[in-house]
């Protein structure tokens, strides 16, 4: 289980997150602490110049902007989860999730959720 930045293991996601604003370095952290609580088989990549969950394939990408955190799951799951997503501000493939407001963590697993399980019934 990561503690800190310092415990992520590469090199590309660690010096992503290190070159980020304290604060928004400990926000996405704690963004990345939920989402891998919710898929600890995941490892953490560099894929799209974003810190991915993978698991098989690619679970989600994140990042860390001035006003929020963006989750990036897929098209289908942000359809999927729109009806409790309408605090948020979301495209067809992102999520904003403001600074001003916690972290919506059962929205958040739920969807890390749905990702797992359509990789397990995608074919390789």
């Amino acid at each position: 289980m990561l503690a800190s930045v310092s415990d992520i293991e590469d090199g590309n996601v660690r010096d992503y997150f290190n070159s980020l604003a304290p604060n928004l370095r400990t926000r996405l952290f704690e963004l990345l602490l939920i989402l891998f609580s919710g898929a600890p088989q995941a490892t953490l990549v560099m894929k799209y110049g974003m810190p991915t969950l993978f698991y098989k394939k690619s679970l989600l990408h994140i990042a860390a902007w001035k006003n929020h955190c963006g989750v990036y799951p897929r098209a289908e799951a942000i359809r999927v989860f729109a009806p409790v997503l309408t605090a948020f501000s979301c495209s067809k493939g992102a999520i904003q999730l403001p600074h001003t407001q916690p972290f919506p963590k059962q929205v958040l697993l739920d969807i890390v959720a749905y990702r797992i399980k359509a990789i397990e019934l995608s074919k390789p």
